[in-house]
């Protein structure tokens, strides 16, 4: 995310974070999933704030996204990102200036 950076100064999002945790149902997957998120707290740059909320609103309209895919990629606007690592959204899109890419695929 972001301009290319190493993997250990990466940008996150508070929203990426919550999904983290939110995704693991069991016990054991939840205290995996605060881990995870321990560990990645530090790196987040985005916080949320009205505005992002507001613009995570407009994307989600615009773009025919869900508002937690906007929360997402208004985050990473937020922080001048031009690429947005995640298997969630199309591969190759440009978001508000945001351009997807799945991790897991070719370019």
């Amino acid at each position: 995310m972001g301009q290319r950076h190493r993997q250990d100064e990466h940008t996150g999002a508070a929203g990426i974070l919550r999904e983290c945790y939110a995704e693991n149902p069991s016990a054991a997957q939840r205290r995996s999933g605060t881990e995870v998120v321990r560990n990645y707290v530090p790196r987040v740059h985005a916080a949320i704030t009205t505005a992002t909320v507001v613009r995570a609103s407009e994307i989600g309209e615009t773009w025919n996204l869900s508002f937690w895919d906007g929360m997402i990629v208004a985050a990473a606007e937020q922080v001048s990102a031009t690429e947005l690592l995640t298997e969630d959204l199309h591969h190759g899109q440009i978001v508000a200036g945001v351009r997807i890419r799945n991790p897991f695929m070719a370019d």
